[in-house]
C-alpha cells in the first residue's frame, strides 16, 4: 500500500489527544501511543537527525510538534517543501533522551492559519511550538 502524502491533522490531533493526555503509562497509553504511531507510519515523511541546540531544531521535547509554511528560500532536507505547510514531530530514540532525537516532517494538505496556531499553543501548550520561519 501506498504511504498518503497529506497528513489530516484533524486526525493526529485526535491520535495525539488519546496519548498524550494520559497521566502516567499505562496499558492504555501503550496502545494508545502505538495507534498513533501506525497513524503516523502510514505517512509520507523526511527524517531529519538533529541535537537539541541546533539552529535546525524545530522542537523542545519528545512527541512536540509545531507547524509552518516552509519559506521560499529554504535549503536541505526541507527543499522540496518550499512554500508548502507542513507538522514538524519530534522523537528520540529512548522515550525522553535528548542525546539522539529527530524531526519527521509531514506534509499538510491545507494551510493554517494564525488563529488556529494559537489555539493548538492553548491546547498542547509545551507539546506545541509557535515557529517564526
Amino acid at each position: 500500500m501506498a504511504k498518503l502524502k497529506y497528513l489530516d491533522l484533524d486526525e493526529f490531533q485526535e491520535k495525539l489527544d488519546q496519548f498524550v493526555f494520559l497521566p502516567t503509562y499505562t496499558k492504555l497509553k501503550h496502545q494508545y501511543k502505538n495507534e498513533f504511531d501506525k497513524f503516523l507510519g502510514k505517512h509520507k515523511m523526511v527524517v531529519i537527525n538533529v541535537k537539541p541546540n541546533s539552529k535546525y531544531n524545530y522542537c523542545t521535547k519528545t512527541h512536540s510538534f509545531t507547524i509552518f509554511k516552509v519559506p521560499e528560500d529554504k535549503l536541505g532536507k526541507l527543499f522540496n517543501y518550499r512554500s508548502k505547510w507542513v507538522l514538524i514531530r519530534c522523537d528520540s530514540s529512548s522515550g525522553g533522551s535528548w542525546g539522539y532525537y529527530w524531526n519527521e516532517v509531514y506534509e499538510l494538505k491545507k494551510s493554517v492559519e494564525n488563529f488556529d496556531l494559537n489555539h493548538l499553543k492553548q491546547k498542547y501548550k509545551e507539546y506545541f511550538i509557535i515557529n517564526n520561519e
